[in-house]
């Protein structure tokens, strides 16, 4: 199970994605249902927490090379997979900001 691999509590109706980079590190990408951020997960940091949003699909869309996301430096196949896992949940921050 991913939440005991990475040592995050993740809910049910929560949408995850699961990659392995070349070196052999996970990632982790967690979207809670109604939550305006989504959490990734790199086992190269520890696991800590990193906040993600659409401000991150932006950027993740502009820009070649390596690059950061947080404290995690990704790179091209890492980036693609999280813009991936961004744009298949936006339909679960839609409408968040407002609720606040």
């Amino acid at each position: 199970m991913l939440s005991e691999l990475c040592g995050q509590k993740i809910a049910a109706d929560s949408y995850v994605g699961f990659f392995i980079n070349d070196c052999g590190e996970y990632l982790v990408f967690v979207q809670p249902r109604g939550e305006d951020t989504a959490t990734l997960l790199h086992s190269d940091m520890d696991w800590k927490p990193c906040e993600v949003a659409d401000l991150a699909l932006k950027q993740l869309r502009s820009r070649s090379g390596p690059m950061t996301v947080g404290d995690i430096l990704i790179d091209a196949a890492e980036a693609s997979w999280l813009t991936g896992c961004l744009e298949a949940t936006a339909w679960m921050r839609e409408g968040t900001a407002q609720r606040g």
